[in-house]
């Protein structure tokens, strides 16, 4: 990218941006540089935040998994839930990934 930017170091990512004409994306060249930003940075990025969302829900859903009893007893207006090293474990994890 330092080749298409030049000795003034423009942006051309910034210039994008501030550009108004919409019909400048429509070139090849303008979809080469989008593609090769993408591939370089911004995919690894929102895969990695993919990976950390998917990991939080598998562990959300273990979490609420495991707050049904053994036991029910109609009479209670709330179940009781034990809370052993499975809760903390998933509070700690579902912390961290938040």
């Amino acid at each position: 990218m330092e080749e298409i930017e030049g000795k003034n170091k423009v942006d051309v990512t910034r210039a994008l941006k501030d550009c108004i004409d919409q019909e400048i994306f429509e070139q090849e060249a303008i979809q080469n540089i989008i593609d090769y930003k993408w591939n370089l940075y911004a995919r690894e990025f929102f895969f990695a935040k993919f990976v950390a969302y998917f990991i939080f829900l598998l562990f959300y859903y273990i979490d609420l998994e495991t707050l049904h009893p053994l036991y029910y007893d109609p009479d209670l207006s709330v179940l009781p839930r034990n809370k052993d090293w499975v809760f903390y474990s998933m509070k700690v994890i579902q912390s961290t990934i938040q």
